[in-house]
């Protein structure tokens, strides 16, 4: 049991352990009960409440069906709060029970572990195994021992850690214990300023705070008994681990045993087949040929199984190896643990931190191990079906039938099968020491990072040792060095300095090649009649080429010099530097060239040349800055490998570290200058940017950084400044790279949109070009149609909707890619994941939880953004879609991604829906009465983007008014009238009334026309001349065919309709205008008169019959 597990085991040890404290103190005193051997408080005893009780009125509170909600779940969370304590206590007590019984029975156990372990060193070794035995017993009996080794290994490391944590209480228990009566302390005064009541809120207040009285006494009592005990039951452990130790050397001396039993019978079978194909190659008459065949396959067996015994071997050594360095890794982890909970002065510890991180297995070493280990296993499984298989197919015969060759032949096979199955087993023993290692090795790593990084590594930096730095570096550039460096130069075969001679005349050849094949390309792509995306990838590559001379010949020199034999950690150390400044040197040099004049980012990516100036002086003085500050760093860093006495973290690091500091930060500090720097030439390009606008905190970042790093090194934090220092370099080339992916993802979009603006626009050229030869027969007005469409072409091929919405969600998307990038650095370092991850910015949340919260608003709103846009480019444009279907796409998108986006932010808010049941209950009565129209109005434009009986762009008539849709929306539908006006329709209306959608189908509407003639008119003339009318006008359909009817005989006219059909509704209105003028004209023509409305009047001076009657009377 170890102290990890004491919040669960942790009660009942207060009798035992008061009435032994009472003993030891006062053989005289009288003997008290257990009971009442608590810690002194000084007050009377607190009478606490069991478990059985606080269950009990736990469960009337719950059954009460006369409390409020609020009130009931008041008293279950004080009660469950009792309830835990009063368990807690039980558990104290069980533990303190449990250390008054190590301190009664430890030094008899301590006696019989000592004798056992005596026992074990003296037992004999493993007794000959039985000659009779078969080889199939001897493999079932080592992996028998395996079997029984396998837990002892594991009840070892548990010890092992237990033992580090025992030793480690000692320090920490005074404290707890102090805290521990501290808390006591604040309980009785709470419980004492509570006057006893019937109220159930007081009582459930009560039994918590004396259930809590009652589990910090147990836990005082627990923790005094556990310190009284602590060595001994130290001891015991570590006996019990030394036990441990011996009978696990005793099943590796039965499993090598073993193992040499098989070695050895397996060696003299190998020697009696090597004896037989031996005679079976100098025999000149062979009996029959399938014996040779027969030889051949022993043959081929035998060599199959040399090759399987040294992998077998092989995988044995490394297993050993790797465990023996877990064990290093482990123990020296312990060790410095428990000297920073000892309070060891950290600076001490610094050097020893350090020099036990630069021994850790590299993460990449371990996983490329991994992958190694499990493709051999492949392999062996493989090998091993494959002659298993075989074995089956041969068949068996009785071994009378057998040949002495065939018999043989059995053996080896059996032999290999045997010899493939323990080197599987082994390999995945090795895999799993490997995969532990790694794991210890990473923890290792975090923690020792994260103590070093606050731990000072040296004294301050002093004028004194800054004038002592020549004598500092007298170990890595003195004159023994520098015959070391000849004598490696010397050593460099020939075919390395073939290698780097042939890389210079190479590159010194094809350098003005590619110089001016890269500014050929670049006026190319400046053209939008001969740019393509290829063009910018092979720009990429040429970039590339051009900016590989330098570091090459460098990293050829460092790998020269750094696999050499039997040369020294100076050496190696030398190279692997050259290798690392070589990776850094590229990165600047492709910058350079990639801000050359008719490069990359002018032609292709239309960088501000002013930009481009600045950022290629900056790359010219970093390049020797870089290059001599790194070059010193790599000679510190190999001296103190070679070097004892040169401290990796001492002036000879700081120095050239405080040297590359302020000279790449003055660099950075020119590069981001407020006035004359990039943020400032790219505000005057675009004011809008907020790169622009914030070009003084760009500037005071950086110089904020360099004197906080100064300050840091001259303090003497080495180590910190230089995990900041990669770190901040790794980030500042990630936002290169990040800018040069925005400049590939951008060239792209832009020319994908030049090429289908210019394919639009032959497309209308095309279409205004037939248009203007059916409207005028002038050829003049047609090539000023022509040419007017071309101006307009050029002015429309910049800008639009979608452009801009796609180039900002290439920035986003970038911005994103970026921002995971740094956070996969700097998360990544245990400090600062452990500041963001623990420090509480706004209440309860901690500053991760706020970026993380504020980095999701940001994606979804920047999403939302530019759905359309997003959508435009990635799925419109390959599909033949129509408006009104990317309308309800887009809608539909929208939705969801706020839905997402809401789910995703509450449940990084840890809000629990369950909590909020009751709201949801009344919200949807409220839903149900006050909201049901908004409702029926969002569930109707759900319908409408899924039906669609409307779409955008469709002629529709609802409510008497006639217009064409231009928005679909969630809860209503907008209606651009003929009169240019909006009417907002609720989308209720649409699903519920009837509407007319003229172009929902097709767009074919039909145009009537009624005309009217004076009495005495030829009619059939007059439908003659409408016919005609009609079927010559180009925009009226043949078919459907037009119609002319004499409809009957009005009071004034004769009344005649023309019928005719048009494929659109675009100009119906001007259609019918030239259709009312032609029969104006056409009537006139042939004498038909368009009667007008006439009304005749009759006077009559004769009085109404009526009143004629009355004056009669």
């Amino acid at each position: 049991m170890t102290y990890r597990t004491f919040p669960v085991l942790v009660a009942i040890n207060c009798f035992v352990s008061i009435l032994c404290i009472s003993s030891l103190s006062s053989q005289d005193a009288p003997t008290q009960s257990a009971a009442t051997q608590k810690p002194v408080t000084g007050e009377k005893k607190i009478q606490a409440p069991s478990v059985a009780e606080i269950e009990a009125r736990l469960q009337e509170v719950k059954a009460n069906p006369d409390l409020e909600d609020v009130v009931k779940q008041s008293l279950t969370k004080r009660y469950e709060e009792a309830l835990e304590a009063a368990k807690q206590a039980e558990s104290y007590r069980q533990l303190e029970e449990d250390f008054s019984k190590a301190l009664e029975v430890g030094p008899e156990q301590i006696k019989q572990l000592e004798a056992q372990i005596e026992e074990a060193k003296s037992e004999s070794p493993p007794p000959l195994l039985d000659p009779s035995l078969s080889q199939e017993k001897v493999e079932e009996r080592l992996v028998e021992v395996r079997r029984e080794q396998a837990p002892l290994i594991a009840r070892r490391e548990d010890l092992e850690a237990k033992v580090a944590e025992l030793k480690s209480r000692p320090e920490t228990i005074p404290t707890e214990i102090s805290n521990a009566k501290q808390e006591l302390k604040k309980v009785r005064t709470d419980l004492g300023a509570i006057e006893p009541n019937d109220d159930a809120s007081t009582q459930a207040t009560i039994a918590r705070l004396k259930a809590q009285f009652a589990s910090l006494e147990e836990k005082i009592a627990m923790l005094e008994k556990e310190q009284a005990s602590s060595e001994i039951r130290t001891t015991q452990t570590e006996l019990s681990r030394d036990l441990l130790a011996e009978q696990i050397a005793n099943t590796e001396a039965r499993i090598g045993s073993l193992q040499e039993r098989l070695a050895d019978k397996l060696s003299r079978d190998m020697l009696r087949a090597e004896a037989l194909i031996q005679k079976y190659s100098t025999t000149e008459n062979i009996p029959d040929s399938s014996e040779t065949e027969k030889a051949q396959n022993l043959e081929r067996l035998l060599e199959e199984l040399r090759t399987a015994s040294e992998s077998l071997d092989k995988a044995t050594k490394e297993t050993e190896e790797r465990s023996e360095r877990h064990q290093e890794v482990l123990a020296q982890y312990n060790t410095i643990s428990t000297q920073f909970e000892k309070g060891v002065d950290s600076r001490s510890l610094s050097p020893l931190l350090h020099e036990n991180l630069k021994k850790l297995p590299h993460p990449w070493d371990s996983s490329f191990r991994l992958r190694s280990i499990k493709s051999q296993i492949s392999l062996m499984r493989s090998n091993l079906f494959e002659v298993k298989n075989q074995a089956d197919l041969d068949g068996k015969r009785s071994e009378e039938e057998q040949t002495e060759l065939e018999t043989l032949t059995v053996t080896i096979r059996q032999g290999l099968i045997s010899t493939y199955e323990r080197a599987i087993n082994e390999l995945q023993e090795l895999e799993a020491t490997e995969r532990s290692l790694q794991e210890i090795s990473e923890e290792f790593r975090e923690y020792a990072e994260s103590k070093l990084f606050s731990v000072r590594s040296s004294t301050s930096l002093t004028p004194g040792r800054l004038l002592h730095f020549p004598e500092a570096m007298e170990p890595a550039i003195g004159p023994d060095r520098f015959a070391e460096l000849g004598r490696l130069l010397k050593r460099i075969p020939a075919a390395g300095w073939a290698i780097m001679a042939l890389v210079c005349l190479i590159s010194a050849a094809i350098y003005p090649l590619l110089s001016r094949w890269l500014k050929k390309v670049g006026v190319r792509a400046r053209h939008y009649s001969t740019e393509k995306f290829a063009q910018t990838i092979l720009a990429l590559t040429l970039t590339l080429l051009i900016s590989l001379p330098i570091p090459t010949l460098l990293m050829i020199l460092g790998t020269v010099i750094a696999v050499q034999n039997n040369t020294s950690e100076w050496a190696r150390g030398f190279g692997s530097g050259l290798i690392t400044v070589s990776k850094s040197l590229l990165a600047i040099f492709f910058l350079l060239e990639a801000c050359r004049p008719n490069g990359l980012a002018e032609s292709h990516f239309r960088w501000n040349r002013t930009i481009l100036e600045r950022l290629r002086r900056f790359c010219y003085f970093l390049i020797p800055v870089a290059f001599f500050t790194s070059l010193m760093l790599i000679l510190a860093s190999a001296t103190a490998s070679a070097e004892t006495t040169v401290s990796p973290l001492g002036e000879l690091t700081r120095i050239p570290l405080l040297l590359l500091v302020l000279g790449g930060g003055a660099a950075l500090a020119y590069l981001m200058h407020p006035i004359k720097g990039v943020a400032a030439i790219s505000s005057a390009d675009s004011p809008d940017s907020l790169f622009g606008k914030m070009r003084s905190a760009w500037y005071w970042l950086v110089i904020g950084l360099i004197a906080i790093l100064t300050v840091l090194l001259v303090a003497g934090y080495v180590y910190t400044v230089l995990q900041l220092t990669d770190l901040i370099v790794l980030s500042l080339w990630n936002i290169v790279v990040a800018f040069m992916i925005y400049g590939m993802l951008r060239r792209w979009v832009t020319i994908r949109e030049h090429k289908i603006r210019r394919h639009q626009l032959d497309e209308e050229r095309e279409k205004r070009f037939a248009e203007s030869l059916k409207e005028k027969k002038n050829e003049d007005s047609v090539s000023e149609i022509a040419s007017t469409d071309e101006v307009e072409g050029e002015e429309e091929l910049d800008m639009g909707e979608v452009k801009e919405q796609s180039r900002r969600f290439i920035a986003f998307s970038v911005g994103l890619w970026l921002l995971w990038k740094l956070h996969s650095l700097w998360g990544g370092f245990g400090p600062l994941s452990d500041t963001i991850g623990q420090v509480n910015a706004i209440g309860p949340f901690s500053l991760g939880e706020i970026l993380y919260t504020t980095i999701l608003i940001a994606i979804l709103v920047s999403t939302i953004r530019n759905l359309p846009g997003i959508l435009e480019i990635l799925v419109f444009q390959r599909t033949r879609i129509d408006e009104g279907t990317k309308t309800a796409i887009v809608s539909l998108a929208n939705y969801t991604v706020i839905a997402i986006g809401a789910i995703e932010l509450f449940r990084n808010l840890g809000v629990d829906w369950s909590q909020f049941g009751w709201i949801a209950a009344a919200l949807s009565v409220g839903l149900g009465f006050g909201l049901q129209e908004v409702v029926a109005n969002f569930v109707s434009g759900i319908i409408l983007l899924f039906e669609r009986p409307i779409r955008v762009g469709d002629v529709i008539t609802v409510d008497g008014v006639d217009g064409k849709v231009s928005r679909i929306q969630i809860r209503a539908t907008t209606i651009l009238d003929w009169d240019r006006k909006e009417l907002i329709v609720p989308n209720k209306r649409f699903i519920t009334g009837t509407l007319k959608n003229w172009t929902r189908s097709n767009s074919i509407n039909r145009i009537v026309i009624p005309v009217g003639v004076a009495y005495g008119s030829n009619t059939g003339k007059a439908r003659e001349i409408l016919l005609g009318i009609a079927e010559e006008h180009p925009e009226i359909m043949d078919d459907p065919a037009p119609l002319a009817t004499f409809e009957g005989f009005g009071d004034s006219t004769l009344n005649l309709v023309l019928r005719a059909y048009l494929p659109t509704l675009d100009n119906r209105l001007g259609i019918i205008t030239e259709l009312h003028t032609l029969i104006d004209e056409k009537f006139s023509e042939a004498g038909i008169e368009i009667a007008f409305p006439q009304l005749d009047v009759h006077f009559s001076n004769q009085a109404p019959a009526e009143e004629k009657h009355r004056s009669d009377r």
